[in-house]
């Protein structure tokens, strides 16, 4: 099986063995290279050609290719959220998530795709049914299910990058139970909001340069002022988790950093110190990268290809 992130910036292809996390293949390819603005809009037919190229790529280098795959859907138009309720049945809760979650959407019933998997209960007292939710417009699925049936792939199935996210982390790292880690996977909506923003005099290949060699430690006038909006940003997530989980809020041991610009320079300082929890960048552990050769920075930017290919036919 193999998985499939199409992101904002570029598309990636990977292969892992599901059981022992061996990976087998990587790929990758930007979307838009002459991009010169963040909001520059990417059609289906851009993203129909970039996705052909990338799978002409991927046939003449690795010799197993796979046409089935699972793949991601991400954006404004996706809900996901973790509710708790009253023990119930499966059956009962075929009835109850709908009627729950709906409170949460901001979209007709109708027009969307809901989904639910039960997982375990967080807080502590009686027991609870548990189960976290996604909803997903029926178009943006519709259109990824095009997008790959145009370029010969199957697809077995689609959900969102955070599950991928978690499900890397589980297979890659063995961490104490009954403690929480924060994942914190900066990719293409945040690195490149305050790169462009930073300097309208600055060509888009320029802005990335300056955000790779930029010191998150060091003070400076052009780049501050979003670094410091996008912690604050972070800060409210930790906050709503504190008071929906006030008993769990103590139990956040550590903040583990992926995506491209997870390694900009002493970003993990600038959080920890931010924070007042410990940070790392994350990298692989578990997951062996095989016979391939990679640098810090790849581990990071193919987690969410890496999670998705971990998935099975379940």
């Amino acid at each position: 099986m193999a998985g499939i992130d199409v992101g904002e910036d570029s598309l990636k292809y990977a292969v892992a063995e599901i059981y022992s996390g061996t990976v087998q293949y990587l790929c990758s390819l930007e979307i838009l290279p002459e991009r010169k603005e963040k909001d520059q809009i990417i059609g289906f037919e851009r993203l129909n050609q970039k996705l052909a190229e990338l799978i002409k790529t991927c046939q003449k280098e690795y010799h197993d290719f796979k046409h089935l795959v699972n793949t991601a859907v991400q954006g404004e138009e996706i809900i996901s959220r973790y509710i708790e309720l009253p023990p119930l049945t499966n059956e009962e809760l075929e009835v109850a998530v709908p009627s729950i979650a709906i409170k949460y959407i901001p979209f007709p019933l109708e027009q969307i795709t809901l989904s639910y998997i039960p997982v375990p209960q967080i807080t502590s007292g009686k027991s609870k049914s548990a189960v976290f939710f996604v909803a997903a417009k029926k178009k943006i699925t519709e259109e990824i299910k095009a997008l790959f049936e145009k370029c010969g792939l199957q697809i077995n199935k689609t959900e969102i990058p955070e599950l991928a996210l978690v499900r890397e982390f589980y297979k890659n790292h063995k961490m104490p139970p009954r403690q929480f880690f924060a994942l914190i996977h900066i990719g293409f909506k945040f690195t490149h909001t305050y790169a462009f923003q930073m300097s309208d005099q600055s060509s888009w290949k320029e802005a990335e340069q300056y955000k790779l060699n930029y010191d998150a430690i060091k003070r400076e006038v052009s780049i501050e002022p979003f670094l410091m909006q996008w912690l604050d940003e972070v800060k409210k997530s930790f906050d709503f988790f504190s008071k929906q989980f006030p008993e769990k809020n103590q139990n956040i041991k550590m903040i583990l950093l992926s995506g491209g610009t997870a390694n900009l320079k002493n970003l993990d300082k600038c959080i920890s110190e931010y924070l007042k929890i410990p940070v790392i960048i994350d990298t692989w552990n578990q997951i062996k990268p095989g016979n391939l050769k990679l640098s810090k920075l790849e581990n990071n930017i193919y987690k969410i290809a890496i999670g998705l290919t971990l998935k099975n036919n379940y």
